[in-house]
Parts: C-alpha cells; structure tokens; sequence
C-alpha cells in the first residue's frame, strides 16, 4: 500500500508544482478552498456511513495535499468504522508532517483497537502531553488499553472516574460492565449496562453487550429485542460494519435456535449477499479444523488450500497452515504461508516464536529482528527473548543482543538460558575467548548442575577444544550423580560411544534400559555401538529388539536394512529375518526408499503402492516418496525423448495428486516438446489458475511461443516477467535466448543479471563462461571462485577453474579438478579435466584409469581420445 501510495502522492505533487508555476493567481487561497472541499466532502460522507466515498474524498485529499493532515485522519477515521486499525494505523504512520493531539489520539484509538498494546504504551510514553489535552477520551482510550492487559483493576478505577463526567458516562458504565462480564457476573453487568442505556439508548457497543450477554443466559426473547434494536440504531451504508456483522449472526443464531428459519434465512442471506465467498470460507476452515483434530493432516491441507485459492489473503488459513507445514519440516512452505501474517503484538507467543524459528531455520535471522525490533523492549517471555538474541547474534547485531541479554539477565536472573545465550555470544562477538566462555557455562552449571542444555554446550565446548581430560572428568561426575535425567544418562553413554569405549558405552545404555522401561533412544544406542565397531549381525539384531518392542519406528527399519546389506544379505529379503512383530506397510516403504536410492524406479515405484494404510506420520512420507520416483521417471522419459512414457507417467500421477502444480508443469512440457501445443495451452491455463502471478507460468507460456516459433512473443513475455520479478529462471532462459538471436542482448542482460544478483550462480556462471571464450582467464577464474563460495559443488565452475588453474601450472588446479571428480564422477568432460592435470603431474598410473572411463562415456571426442592416447603410452 505504502508504495502505491508513494507513487500516487509523487504524481500529484508534480502536477501540483506545474500548475503552480504556470498560474499568476493567489494559489495558496485556491488551495486551501480545495483542501477544505475535500475534508468537509470526506466527514460529510463518514458522517453518512457512506464509507466508499469518504476513502475517495480522503485520499483525493492526501494526493494533491499530502503535507496536510486532514485526509489521513478522515480516512484512518473510515478504516478503524471497517474494522480495518492496522490499515488505519498504516495511514496514520505514513503521514510526515506536524502533528496534534487529534492526531495521537486517533492513533491510539487504532492502537487499541487492533490489539497493539506495546505500541500504545509507547505512544502514552512519548506523547502523553499531547493526548491529555482531551483527558476524558485519553482516560477512556488508557482504560480500554488496560482491560487488554488483563489489568482490570486499574482499568476499573478509570472507567469510574469518566462516570463522573456527562460526556463519557455511558462509557464509563459499558466499561465497568465489561468487566463485570469478564468476571462471569452478568446480572451486574446488565444491570450497569441498563444504567448505560438510560444515559445513551442508542449506544450500539452497550445494545450489542447487553443482547449477547442476554444469549449467554438463556434469555432468548429479550436478546432478539435488543439487538434487533440495534440494528435499527446502525446507519445504513455502503460497506458492512463490524458491528452489523456481528449482530446479523448473532440474530441468526437466535432466530435458528428458535425454530425460525425463514427469518433466519433472511438475515444468512444478508450476510451472502454482501460477502458471497463468507459461507464457502467459513465451511472449509471449519472441516480443516475438523480433520485437523483427527490428524488427518493431508485432508486439513487441502481444505486450506481451497480457502486461499477463494482469498489468497486469508489470515486464518494461512496462518493454519503455515503452522501445519511448520511441524511437518517443510520450513519453506511455513515461511512462504506465515510471512506478512505475523504481529507478535497480537499474535499468540507460540505463533510468533514458530515464525521466528522458521526465519533462524532458513537463515533469516534479519527477519527475526525487523519483527521483534520495536517490541523487544517490552517483552517479558523468555521464549521470545531467547529467539530474539540468537538472531541478533546470527547477524552480528551485538549492540541488540546486549539490549536483549540485559533484558533476561534483569528478569530471568537464574535462567539456564542466560549462560547458553552469552556463551554464543561471546563466541561470536569474541571467538578466541574460549576460555571466558567455558567460565561462563561453568558458572551456569553451579546454578543449573542438572540442566541438559548447558551440560551438552559445556562438553561440545571442552571436545571442540580437545580439553578431553576435562570431558572425561565431567562425564564421570555426571555418571555418578544421584537422580540423574535420562537425557543425562544417554548424553554420558554417547560420549564413552564417541570416545570408542564400547563396553562402557552399552553398560550405561543398559541401565537406561532398566531403568526407563526400555528406552528407545538407548536401544538405537546399542545399535549404533554395533553397527560402529562394524558387528553387523548383532547391529541388526538390536534393530529387530526395537521393532519388536516399537513396531512404528521406521528407523529401526532402515537400520535392519543397512545392517543385513553389510552382512552380503539381500536387503529385500529382510521380512524373512525380522520377527513376526514387523510391520509390512513400513517395511515396504523404507524398501520403496532403498529402491529408489539404488535408482530401480520401476520397482520402488510398485513397493511404495504397496505401502497402505500407514500411521499417520508416515503417510505424507509415502506420498513425497512416491512423488519423487514419478517425478524422476518422467524426467528420465523426457530425457530420452520418449514423451508418450513421460505423459503416461505424468497423467498416472495425476490421478493420485491432482492438484500438485509439479506434475501439471511437467504436462505442460511434454506436450509442447512434443508439438501437442492445443494440449500444452489447456494445462498452462489450469497452472495459471492455481499459480496466479508466478514466474514458472510466464517460463512455460514462453517456452511454448519458441516451440511455436514466436521469437517476439516469447522474448516480450521473459523481458516483461524479468523487468517485474528478476528471478533466476527466467534470466537463464531469457539469456540462453539472447545468446542464440542476439549477443549484444545477451550481454547486456547479463551485466543487469549480475548486478541485480550480484552472488548469482548462474549469472556469475555464465559472466565466467564469457570471459574465458574471450580468453581473459584470470577474470574468468575469478567469477568461477564467486560461484563456488556460493554453491562449492557447483560441477561446471570447478571443471573450468581446475583447467583455467592448469593453463599457468597453478596446483590449485588438482584441488580442483579432484573436487569436480568427486561430485560427478561419471561426468566425461570432468574426468578429462582431471585425468589430463593428473597426466601433466607426472602421475601417469592415477590418469590412465580415469581418463579411460572418460573415453568410454564420450568415446567420439577428439580431445579425449588425443589424452588417452598419450597416457596410454606411458
């Protein structure tokens, strides 16, 4: 909003400024007039609830005069009546000018209205002189702002105070019933809004207070008559109110109770007509919380998925599911679902703390802090404070971590987090101050001696400083200690298994066998002991122990098939050695795994199928699985040419997921690669419907305009989508075009690439590419490094730099070259590369059977074959 605006308000001034100069008249006179036209337009309409006409008058006003105050405060003014205080509060900020009382306190009441305590406290703080020039709506404003904090005793003797004075006594008396209502007494409550009524009959928050607390006792008839009242007090307007909302279902509500249906209908109908998509939205988050209770997640999903397909925007839906994504570990979805949704002013802790964990999981620490940055200092839950921290510290922002870490130290003085944050700290801040940091997790365990937290930190710390004497030390206080936890057992017996000292390890791992009623985490303990002194049998052994006693353990399973491959066994065959306790459905889906890893498709493909009825957590786990062996078999298809496979696959796929926007996409591809272009522009157009807006759409429709041979239609659309989004597919796409039918093209918008991604892989790939052709290699190796400390495995750029390197004898060349070998060691060219440094090493033995294999993967290229003929005669 605030760009557009920004684009708006710049226009307006510009034609302002011309009109200005071109003009010999008093201009300051003509634009107060104007100004004034405006405002009294803007308040005429508000007054007359004509809502979409005060938004036009208000930012007419803030267009041509936005250095007046008039239009933001009768539009925050329209928002706030809409229900809308965070878009109120968002014209409010964006005003730049001077400001008065009236101001403030408008942007209190917006405060307060859209739950933002800490931002109201703040504006109390640094404005309080201002807004105590109406100190009537100010106390009114402050008791409101109070009752959110759950202080009802202050609040209390505020709202008594303004049932002194004649113009605020009505919502003094509303107040004092809300709290009343709050402490479940309603016949006070009804009483003092009775009282309230007398003063003001036709205040709608006392009529619509007193009708739901008539609902809440049973008093049916009664509750009809106010609120039906009330309806008749609300003004007429153009835009439903909150309030009209509120009271139309509730009316519906009493009136189905009732036995009244058709006047129930009227009002349900009132309500569709004016929000038609309400009832649809409504019925599917209510089933997806429904099948959410019944962990029926995929089933929750996809009802979700249907609200936000109606309104993308949908708070609730996709607050819900980035939630659901979030503990499935699909990090990027909840980020995608939870961003711009999170206010942790209003949100609960637990949601704000998911997104902020979500934003430290994809190294986002940055968006912790612009979340958390204006609350922080108010912030009293040590979760918050915590995350807060450890994000000011991933971004080196020490200044913000001492401001948070003063803030625990003053709260939580004896939290066992407070040691753990500082020791980060200090190892950030300061890494050669080891020894300051193990002081500071010592002093933590003098206070904490059993928190497991601080035990692991103070061991990694002495073993990552091979203080190994001191560990062993420490491990055996803690082996000693009376009442010890079980995560404390298991992190002493982890460490003798660390320290290769079996007997100990598996002594400890059994008496937390013993102990714990046959702890899962010590039997995979014992396996693990097994399986690193290589004793395979009795590794596998301990794996079938566990699936004996936990049949759902699905590492268990593939840990028994590790175990019987190392023992020569046939790993399909494992059902015939585990006991008559394994499950059949798990076990063929870890087989299904063990295909598909060992890239028998086919096969994995008819296991997974097979794969039924599974608990519930395992279920999302068949389907990906699933998903990924069609999707490589349809790539493998296309790869070969051979489409009419690749649809079959694709359309089976689709039977089972039709609505997973990959495998449409690849639909898409096969039929324009294989000239079914009517086909391709159905498909594209059901993607474009499910996918509005994204870059993968414009990169197919362009692909199929060059199957077409429409060069100009598909260079507009990647130009268009590139101007717009800049995403890395559609400069590599629009870049692999240009460099076929325009260089100099081609170059430019590789200049515009890099510099708009300047730690581009594949711009700085191709800039490398270039620049070697030119034959300037020291450029060239130096845009293959900026790749390379950004993707280190990437094949090309370190098959380039190995032979750059190689050109003037560099022995980084080797590195390189053995790098590249490592990643892709059925690659021809790499293995060329490679066995050619090793042939100019002088290390003929090494090169002959590597560059061998490359003869055999590439047996007509003359650059090969010239290398092994000369490393052959060696």
């Amino acid at each position: 909003m605030k760009k557009h605006t920004t684009g708006i308000l710049s226009s307006f001034v510009l034609a302002s400024s011309l009109l200005m100069v071109g003009c010999n008249g008093d201009t300051k006179s003509s634009n107060v007039a104007d100004l004034t036209q405006y405002t009294q337009q803007g308040n005429t309409y508000l007054d007359q609830s004509q809502f979409k006409a005060a938004i036009n008058s208000a930012n007419n006003a803030i267009a041509a005069y936005p250095d007046h105050i008039d239009g933001y405060i009768i539009l925050a003014k329209t928002y706030n009546k809409l229900g809308q205080s965070n878009q109120a509060i968002e014209v409010l900020n964006a005003f730049k000018g001077d400001k008065e009382a009236n101001y403030y306190l408008l942007l209190l009441e917006s405060y307060q209205r859209a739950g933002k305590v800490i931002s109201a406290n703040k504006l109390i703080e640094q404005h309080a002189d201002l807004l105590s020039q109406d100190p009537n709506q100010f106390k009114l404003l402050k008791a409101k702002i109070l009752l959110l904090e759950d202080n009802s005793k202050q609040a209390l003797s505020l709202f008594k105070e303004l049932q002194a004075t004649s113009d605020f006594k009505s919502e003094g008396l509303i107040g004092e019933a809300r709290i009343a209502a709050a402490q479940n007494n309603k016949q006070n409550a009804l009483s003092l809004l009775d009282s309230a009524l007398q003063v003001d009959e036709k205040n709608i928050e006392g009529l619509m207070l007193k009708g739901f607390l008539l609902m809440g006792k049973g008093e049916i008839e009664n509750a009809e008559k106010t609120l039906s009242f009330a309806l008749t007090v609300i003004p007429s307007s153009d835009i439903f109110t909150p309030e009209r909302i509120g009271i139309l279902r509730a009316l519906t509500s009493i009136l189905t109770s009732q036995g009244r249906s058709s006047e129930a209908l009227l009002y349900s109908r009132i309500l569709s007509d004016e929000f038609p998509t309400a009832t649809t939205i409504n019925e599917h988050y209510a089933s997806a919380q429904e099948y959410y209770k019944r962990k029926e997640i995929a089933k929750a999903k996809k009802e979700l998925y249907e609200i936000l397909k109606i309104d993308a925007k949908n708070n609730k839906a996709s607050t819900m599911l980035g939630v659901i994504l979030y503990t499935e570990g699909d990090i990027n979805g909840a980020e995608k679902y939870l961003s711009g949704m999170i206010d942790p002013e209003v949100n609960t802790p637990q949601l704000t703390q998911i997104y902020a964990m979500t934003q430290l999981k994809l190294n986002q620490s940055n968006d912790v802090l612009a979340i958390l940055d204006d609350v922080i200092d108010y912030e009293n839950r040590l979760d918050t404070l915590t995350l807060y921290t450890i994000a000011a510290i991933s971004e080196g922002e020490f200044d913000k971590a001492d401001i948070a870490l003063a803030r625990i130290a003053k709260l939580f003085p004896e939290s066992s987090q407070l040691p753990l944050l500082t020791s980060s700290y200090i190892t950030a801040k300061t890494p050669e101050q080891s020894q300051q940091v193990l002081d500071v997790l010592v002093k933590g365990l003098q206070k904490n001696a059993s928190d497991f937290p601080l035990q692991t930190a103070y061991l990694k710390k002495l073993v990552e400083l091979k203080e190994l004497d001191k560990a062993d030390q420490f491990i055996t206080e803690l082996a000693k200690s009376e009442g010890t936890s079980t995560q404390t057992r298991l992190l002493v017996a982890n460490y003798y298994l660390y320290r290769n000292q079996f007997s100990l390890a598996e002594e400890h791992f059994n008496r937390i066998i013993e102990a714990s009623d046959n702890d899962v985490q010590a039997y995979y303990g014992l396996a693990q002991s097994k399986q690193i002194q290589q004793d395979w049998k009795a590794a596998f052994e301990q794996y079938d122990k566990i699936i004996t006693l936990y049949p759902d353990q699905l590492r268990a399973y593939y840990g028994a098939v590790v175990s019987l491959k190392q023992q020569q066994k046939d790993p399909l065959t494992v059902g015939t050695y585990l006991s008559n306790k394994h499950k059949a459905n798990i076990l063929a889906l870890v087989l299904a795994d063990y295909q598909y890893q060992s890239n028998n498709l086919v096969e994995a493909d008819q296991l997974v199928k097979t794969a039924s009825s599974l608990p519930v957590e395992l279920k999302d786990k068949a389907d990906q699985l699933q998903q990924q062996i069609s999707n490589v078999r349809i790539i493998m298809a296309m790869q070969e040419d051979n489409y009419p496979v690749a649809r079959e696959l694709t359309l089976a796929q689709l039977q089972l997921t039709p609505e997973q926007p990959l495998f449409l996409i690849r639909l898409a591809t096969i039929e324009t690669r294989s000239g079914q272009y009517t086909e391709a522009d159905k498909v594209l157009k059901q993607i474009e419907s499910m996918l509005p807006d994204n870059p993968q759409v414009i990169l197919l429709q362009a692909q199929l305009a060059l199957a077409q041979k429409d060069k100009v239609k598909a260079e507009q659309l990647l130009k268009a989508e590139w101007n717009k989004s800049a995403t890395e597919e559609i400069a590599l796409e629009l870049y692999n075009f240009y460099k076929v039918e325009d260089n100099v093209k081609a170059r430019a918008l590789l200049a515009d690439w890099k510099e708009k991604s300047p730690n581009s892989v594949y711009a700085n790939l191709n800039d490398g590419m270039v620049l070697q052709g030119e034959g300037n290699n020291k450029a060239a190796i130096a845009a293959y490094e900026k790749v390379l400390s950004v993707a280190p495995n990437q094949v090309a750029s370190l098959n380039n730099a190995a032979w750059l390197y190689s050109l003037s004898g560099d022995p980084k060349a080797e590195v390189m070259a053995e790098r590249a070998y490592k990643v892709a060691p059925n690659n021809g060219a790499v293995l060329d590369t490679y066995g050619w440094i090793l042939y100019q090493a002088g290390k003929y033995q090494q090169a002959k059977p590597i560059l061998k294999k490359a003869l055999e993967l590439m047996p007509n290229d003359a650059e090969i074959k010239k290398h092994w003929s000369l490393v052959s005669e060696k």
